[in-house]
């Protein structure tokens, strides 16, 4: 199923967190001694972020970076203590498509002092059993989501805060700008994939068929207009500082 662009900012903003050189590879760590979820206070990763088009590569100023990065504790009405996980992007080209298109998602958020690019805070818990979301600032939810289990195997399957139906499909090594990984490939939905590498979390994200609004120039009338073609869009992790 196709989508905007704004549900794949949408998505990839309250998911948190390229296309490299896949392999499958079978012989992987058992589930019980994985972090795919690691959640140390600090810790933080960097993120190249792009909107692409089938066959024609990255649009012009649709490219971005993402800083993710746990910092202190909530205390929620329900007592329950959750992690607080923020989210900041950075225009790489300009203004291009991917801030505008955040700058257009946060704009109810101005009224509580966010800036453009960045997020309230996504509240995490994460215990023996898994990560677990309970929304940020704006929609506090006491009603927990999975956003992965802790012991995770090949056929796994739960439901995210969104609603779909989330699937471990295979191991995959990944090479993205910060390096090669091993790491389990989820499938969220119908299009959009993640991959979790044991002790440095999600490595790359990609949101397949989208359909994008990008600015063309037409000759007859002499002016841009807005013609819809399609893409996809991929996060890749660059760095992390644990």
């Amino acid at each position: 199923m196709k989508k905007l662009i704004f549900v794949l900012i949408l998505v990839t903003c309250l998911f948190f967190f390229v296309m490299g050189c896949s392999n499958l590879n079978q012989s992987q760590p058992s589930a019980s001694s994985s972090n795919y979820y690691p959640h140390a206070d600090g810790n933080r990763w960097e993120y190249g972020c792009g909107i692409y088009t089938t066959g024609e590569g990255l649009i012009e100023g649709a490219s971005s970076i993402k800083s993710s990065y746990f910092s202190g504790t909530t205390t929620l009405s329900n007592d329950v203590i959750v992690q607080n996980l923020y989210s900041i992007y950075n225009s790489v080209s300009g203004e291009g498509l991917a801030i505008q298109s955040i700058q257009k998602f946060l704009k109810p958020f101005s009224l509580k002092g966010y800036s453009a690019t960045s997020y309230p805070p996504a509240y995490i818990l994460v215990n023996n059993n898994g990560a677990y979301f309970y929304g940020n600032e704006l929609e506090i939810t006491t009603e927990a989501t999975l956003i992965i289990p802790v012991s995770l195997k090949i056929g796994d399957k739960w439901q995210d805060s969104f609603g779909f139906t989330c699937e471990a499909i295979g191991y995959e090594t990944v090479t993205v700008p910060a390096g090669a990984f091993e790491t389990i490939k989820i499938k969220a939905g119908e299009d959009l994939y993640w991959w979790y590498a044991d002790g440095a979390g999600a490595v790359k994200c990609l949101l397949d068929n989208i359909v994008v609004s990008v600015p063309s120039f037409e000759s007859s009338t002499n002016r841009i207009i807005s013609v819809l073609v399609n893409g996809y869009y991929i996060e890749e992790l660059k760095s992390r500082n644990f």
